[in-house]
């Protein structure tokens, strides 16, 4: 049985996620019959944000002014990456949802065999620890980012959208008014992508733990591997939904993100006294590399089941036994990963090629400027 305290911190961390979620999708009493209305309020406010940076994008190159033309196109690829995952989360919402249901029955249940049960609890309370660290460390990091941005644009007069018929003061405090918004529009669905994936990759870790437990004479005596198989289709379901969910997502991220590294050496290039643009490129390269850190765990865990399983003596197995066993060996010999768009592997190789790739571009458009 979870002990009471960490039952209470795990259902806590899932109730700020769902509250977070309903910020950003209004699933509030009131729009409870209003589900496409309610799910398209903030990414009609991203679009008409992008609408006003594509102006000032527009008004700089008639002006032929390369530094604020820059800026503004690097201000369309963030808003337009916001974009992406607001959608993400607004059309999977469901899933989402029963993705945390299933993973709250999973760690929660008491009816699961005794030897998962203290394997369970032991991995839940240092999933828990880390989580709370990552909420705690990640939510004034990002809130530090967005005023930072703000002190910035508007200690160097630097107005990022152009309203028409709207005056500058006006626009400075809706552009204000529009980063602030980013907190939960950009924070938001990186909170749900990265729990979901700690709290998978955790369960992964307990699925490879409990095979081991087969490599023990007294475990195959008394257990049946029968509640591994159960285990093991359960685990590779659910992971096959987090990548629908967030594979198109992270792909347009990746792609986007490159622009936004490129962009920002030729603002450093251009400007160097420019200080913000420095944070900018290592905060963005560092979000990559966090979630190529997460396709490469992933990776990792899926690799071990299949070497795990060669430890187990299944040759001490009953016969019933040792069918489930092949059924599970021949699915572990595929190892499943997250791939964006289903197409490319994230991991550490794709991180270090997008960065390889990123400089030769800005070496190339940097001999033109």
């Amino acid at each position: 049985m979870v002990p009471k305290e960490l039952k209470k911190s795990f259902l806590n961390i899932i109730k700020l996620v769902f509250f977070a979620m309903s910020l950003i999708t209004f699933n509030f009493p009131v729009m409870i019959n209003y589900k496409y209305v309610r799910k398209s309020f903030s990414p009609t406010i991203l679009c008409i944000n992008i609408w006003f940076f594509v102006n000032k994008a527009i008004g700089s190159a008639k002006e032929r002014n390369l530094i604020v033309f820059c800026i503004a196109f690097l201000a369309i690829i963030g808003v337009t990456n916001v974009l992406c995952k607001v959608l993400a989360v607004s059309c999977f919402e469901k899933e989402i949802e029963d993705l945390f249901k299933w993973i709250e029955k999973f760690y929660l249940d008491d009816d699961s065999p005794a030897i998962l049960t203290k394997i369970k609890n032991r991995r839940l309370e240092k999933t828990v620890k880390f989580l709370n660290k990552f909420v705690i460390t990640s939510v004034p990091s990002l809130l530090f980012l967005i005023i930072d941005a703000q002190l910035f644009y508007y200690l160097n007069d630097i107005q990022q959208i152009e309203v028409p018929f709207v005056s500058k003061r006006t626009t400075m405090i809706l552009q204000s008014g529009f980063y602030f918004s980013y907190f939960f529009l950009f924070g938001v669905p990186v909170l749900c992508f990265a729990i979901l994936g700690f709290i998978l990759i955790g369960i992964l870790r307990i699925f490879n733990e409990a095979i081991g437990l087969f490599e023990d004479d007294e475990i195959i005596k008394k257990e049946s591997i029968l509640f591994l198989h159960k285990l093991n289709c359960e685990i590779y379901e659910k992971f096959k939904i987090y990548e629908k969910i967030f594979s198109f997502a992270i792909f347009t991220e990746i792609s986007l993100t490159s622009c936004v590294l490129i962009t920002n050496l030729v603002i450093i290039s251009i400007s160097p006294q420019f200080d913000f643009y420095y944070y900018v490129f290592f905060t963005m390269a560092l979000q990559m590399l966090i979630y190529c850190s997460f396709g490469q765990f992933i990776a990792l865990e899926t690799e071990r089941i299949h070497t795990n399983f060669y430890m187990i003596k299944w040759y001490d197995l009953s016969q019933k036994d040792e069918k489930i066993f092949l059924q599970m060996l021949t699915m572990a010999s595929k190892p499943f990963g997250f791939k964006a768009a289903g197409i490319y592997h994230v991991n550490f190789m794709l991180f270090v090629n997008i960065v390889k790739m990123c400089y030769t571009y800005y070496a190339i458009l940097y001999a033109f400027i």
